[in-house]
């Protein structure tokens, strides 16, 4: 009877933790009906204004009376611009708006010509027919380096088709061009990158100038010349008809940019406001000339400009689109699921659905949709793009300072509990507290997000943290005699928190969390983060030893009746609950946390209820674990309108076959081996090697008591962490910084009790 109920119960908080999820998961549902209403109000013309090297400041700034219209009644948001590098610089840029994912850009990325150039006396059309065999006749402008595209991308971890778009049009016998150019007069270097986007597979595009002739003589203008819009224009006015997506590179901004090396700050200023507003004012003539009615503008800067101090700096660039189609607010996508945020990736999906082209699966992006918001929108963008900067500048800082504290914390810890060094009470209250802010920590990083005024610079959102720290450890040292009590406070506190932002708040801090994901450089927009996932985790398993420890104490799970059936159950309900907050689709499905979270949890209730683990357990757990996960790749695929990472990838290894599995499989270990060779986890995992080697075979030749034998559910737990981290690094392309999380978090319990135990005790349990 009590383990029908208790079926029962599991099932209805699933259901009804379904519909939260559901009901709450960030713009999931104004994605879907405006992924619809592409499809349903597609353009005959799509325009792509590309002004680079600006940032929304830029626009506030700028007079751009057309652009500003065009923001009032169009959608605004901001492109995450991350390429194949973390470096977004503009040749990769340009290639992954064109290829529809994330890619690099070798050989010369900007050699474009148009029919009339030549190079070396030879005509651009016969170059063309020299490296691609086809005749040139019927197109305006050729790209000359797709073969080094190609080849620059082989090993990219992605499947990448340079002139995807421009293939997919020419199947409908639609037409493309593009116009513009952002030369300069140094090292020859040609720098007309836009034909990337609308090329076809052999780099032809059908109309469009990218050369001399759209330039202009102007002695006062970067490098003496400046975009001639007037050509452009009557050139436009001549093939307005004939296709049906135009690639404008104005160019001057980003001869601006190059050319701030000898200009001064003042001149520099002046030459970014004036090449803002006269491709405002290109624009707006562009828009005579056609009628919105069936004609979408896209006005974007594919990758950013340098700081004041001349540094380039990764963050996220303005991006605005206006149409029939487009509600009047921000833009979203089925990538990000974040009001105000799309993705570079998502503008070749969106150009495709806009003109009737169907998408391939193996993109990573999702059409472009908006959702309604209030005015003041520039604003709002100036200040969540600052404050994505002051995060992200932040981060690496701040995270590498909290491992060099846990391996000094840590390392300190063993001296003082295995070595013959005399520590007085003072010492070890100390150290006790160091130990529980290290497990406090990761907490403070997912809370001071809500504290509003902590993104205004770098200094509150740092302060912010360590005063979320000290509160935390303050308030659970309240009760100092008892043992528990800080860490069913700590790690209870952390899994409501992590629960209840992802279920009700969908997850809306973690873009401005340490531990979350970075807008600017995040593999992932939505659901749970890695970092997030291996602390919840963490804190799961830990609560659940603790707890246990302490029924053990008061003798209630020694008995073989009722109780102890039930005391299982919670176990097991528990588990199931945060295993369902990490991996149900709709609320993210981070996908490497089911497994990671399935092992560990597995291994850790195993642990906890058996003294020996016998075959037919772990068959058994094997089976509800394959259960699990077809459950939620259904739910993904069949039930849900918009698929996650974990259904995308599905589909993708459904029609490309064993080389889209091994292309994935491929990717996720290579980031593995970068990360554990570059990142500062690294340091932390060595240290926590290190320490649990000498842990465990210490204990085994002491003749006092061993840990495990007084603290059987802690050290259990600890075999669970040991599982979780091991397959968190197999599974997530964040490798070993999730075991580092996860053991890091363990070792600060651990101690703290050891150290509690020895000096603190005063046998108050609870």
């Amino acid at each position: 009877m009590l383990r029908k109920k208790g079926l029962l119960l599991i099932i209805l908080i699933l259901i009804i933790l379904s519909q939260v999820a559901i009901s709450h998961t960030p713009s999931l549902e104004d994605t879907d009906k405006l992924e619809e209403d592409i499809s349903d109000l597609s353009s005959s013309r799509v325009l792509i204004f590309l002004i680079d090297k600006v940032t929304w400041s830029d626009i506030r700034k700028a007079e751009a009376p057309f652009l500003k219209s065009l923001i009032d009644k169009g959608a605004a948001g901001l492109l995450s611009n991350r390429t194949a590098s973390s470096l977004a610089n503009t040749d990769r840029s340009y290639a992954t708006i064109g290829n529809g994912n994330r890619s690099r850009a070798g050989g010369d990325p900007g050699n474009a010509l148009t029919d009339y150039e030549k190079i070396g006396g030879v005509s651009s059309n016969v170059l063309f027919q020299r490296q691609t065999g086809q005749k040139g006749d019927d197109f305006s402008v050729f790209y000359l380096n797709i073969t080094g595209l190609i080849n620059s991308n082989l090993n990219s971890g992605y499947t990448i088709k340079p002139g995807i778009i421009g293939k997919a049009l020419h199947d409908l016998g639609l037409k493309t061009a593009v116009f513009g150019n952002a030369d300069t007069d140094e090292d020859q270097r040609l720098e007309r990158q836009a034909a990337i986007i609308a090329m076809d597979e052999n780099g032809a595009i059908d109309h469009g100038d990218v050369g001399v002739k759209i330039l202009e003589e102007d002695e006062l203008s970067p490098y003496g010349i400046r975009t001639d819009y007037d050509a452009i224009l009557e050139k436009f006015r001549d093939i307005k008809d004939k296709a049906s997506l135009f690639i404008f590179e104005t160019g001057d901004s980003r001869r601006t940019e190059k050319y701030r090396e000898v200009a001064n700050e003042k001149m520099t200023e002046r030459y970014r406001m004036d090449s803002i507003n006269r491709a405002d004012k290109f624009m707006r003539a562009v828009r005579d000339e056609v009628s919105m009615e069936d004609t979408t503008f896209i006005i974007l800067s594919p990758s950013p400009p340098a700081n004041d101090k001349n540094e380039l700096i990764q963050q996220t660039t303005p991006i605005v689109i206006a149409g029939d189609w487009v509600k009047n607010g921000l833009l979203t996508s089925g990538s990000t699921r974040r009001e105000g945020l799309v993705t570079s990736t998502d503008i070749a999906p969106t150009v495709l659905e806009l003109l009737g082209a169907k998408t391939p699966s193996f993109l990573t992006g999702r059409p472009i949709s908006s959702v309604p918001s209030s005015s003041q929108r520039i604003e709002k963008m100036v200040e969540l793009s600052n404050a994505f900067i002051i995060v992200h500048e932040l981060s690496l800082p701040v995270i590498i300072s909290f491992i060099i504290f846990q391996i000094v914390v840590l390392s300190i810890v063993v001296l003082i509990l295995y070595s013959q060094i005399k520590t007085n009470k003072l010492t070890a209250k100390s150290m006790s507290l160091l130990l529980l802010a290290m497990i406090a920590f990761p907490l403070a990083l997912f809370i001071t997000p809500f504290v509003p005024a902590s993104v205004s610079s770098s200094t509150s959102y740092f302060l912010t943290i360590i005063i979320a720290v000290i509160a935390i450890v303050a308030i659970a040292s309240i009760r100092g005699a008892r043992r528990f009590w800080p860490l069913y406070f700590i790690t209870g506190a952390t899994v409501i928190f992590l629960t209840t932002n992802i279920t009700i708040f969908g997850a809306s801090s973690d873009l401005l969390s340490l531990f979350g994901y970075s807008p600017i450089t995040a593999g992932r927009f939505y659901g749970m983060g890695n970092q997030a996932m291996s602390v919840f985790i963490a804190a799961s398993i830990v609560l659940a030893s603790v707890a246990l420890e302490g029924l053990k104490d008061r003798k209630e799970i020694e008995s073989k009746g009722d109780e102890s059936r039930l005391i299982k159950l919670i176990v097991a309900v528990f588990f199931l609950l945060v295993l369902f907050v990490i991996g149900f689709p709709g609320l993210g499905a981070n996908t490497g946390g089911i497994f990671t979270a399935l092992a560990g949890f597995s291994v850790a209730y195993l642990y906890f209820f058996s003294t020996t683990i016998r075959l037919r357990q772990i068959v058994l757990m094997l089976f509800f674990a394959t259960i699990a996960l077809g459950l939620f790749l259904a739910i993904d695929i069949y039930l849900l309108p918009v698929r996650t990472h974990m259904g995308r990838a599905f589909q993708s290894v459904i029609e490309g076959g064993s080389f889209e599995f091994w292309q994935i499989a491929g990717r996720k270990l290579s980031a593995n081996i970068r990360i554990f060779r570059y990142t500062s986890w690294s340091y932390l995992f060595l240290t926590i090697a290190i320490i649990l080697i000498f842990f465990r075979f210490y204990r085994k030749n002491r003749s006092e008591e061993q840990f495990s034998s007084k603290y059987k559910y802690l050290d259990a737990g600890l075999n669970g962490g040991l599982v979780a981290g091991i397959v968190g690094a197999l599974t997530n392309d964040s490798g070993v910084s999730i075991t580092a999380i996860i053991l890091a978090y363990f070792l600060a319990v651990i101690f703290y009790i050891q150290i509690f135990d020895r000096y603190l005790s005063n046998e108050k349990v609870g």
